[in-house]
């Protein structure tokens, strides 16, 4: 038998004599062991390994799966390949009236959006309107670089779900229970050219409704 050590899938283990019958150890527990956000809903622990620096900045846009443990049954993930390619993710929300609906910021891509723990939407600039999501802008602009940098996400107690949109002058998102999404411009606050260098930690939503972000 032989043991073959490897970064991402543990130990590969194969016989000599046929070595198309493997197999790979792996200990019970999280995929990785750099995990970069943790989040609790009523039934189950949730994992995130996508990652930004005390920058934030979202380099090398790390493409990982999530991951799941429920003392019943144990760990479990949501393979990459089943998230419509979103980069990066670095936060979760659950709804406060149903956590099996829950999203997930991407730092990169947008926000995706699961129902009954399953990923079904990826919003990002192309489908969430005028008022939605943007991708930052440049100074020269390049539509062709598209780079939809969410952080937050939080629920307040209407069902709406806030984030913040990054490099922005309106870097304020909330996609309401109804399905609209709405901007809010903070040119009245600071500069345009400093809210297009600015960027916004995680967002939390007090019991008044108000919202609190750090830079």
């Amino acid at each position: 038998v032989m043991y073959i050590g490897t970064n991402e899938q543990g130990v590969l283990t194969m016989s000599i004599a046929n070595p198309t019958a493997f197999e790979f150890l792996m200990p019970d527990g999280p995929v990785r062991n750099m995990i970069f956000r943790v989040k609790k809903s009523s039934t189950s622990l949730w994992a995130l390994y996508g990652r930004y620096s005390l920058y934030y900045n979202p380099y090398g846009l790390y493409e990982y799966s999530i991951s799941k443990f429920n003392s019943n049954s144990g760990w479990s993930e949501i393979p990459y390949s089943s998230l419509f390619g979103a980069k990066s993710l670095a936060n979760m929300a659950f709804n406060p009236k149903n956590d099996k609906e829950f999203y997930v910021s991407s730092y990169f891509s947008g926000l995706l959006k699961f129902e009954n723990e399953l990923p079904t939407l990826l919003y990002n600039q192309a489908n969430t309107g005028t008022d939605g999501l943007q991708s930052l802008e440049l100074n020269p602009p390049n539509p062709s670089y598209i780079d939809v940098r969410v952080n937050g996400p939080a629920f307040d107690k209407n069902g709406n779900i806030w984030m913040t949109n990054n490099y922005l002058v309106k870097p304020l998102k909330v996609l309401r229970s109804n399905g609209q999404w709405q901007s809010y411009d903070f040119t009245s606050a600071e500069s345009v050219q400093d809210l297009k260098d600015t960027s916004y930690g995680g967002l939390i939503v007090d019991k008044n409704g108000t919202k609190w972000l750090v830079q």
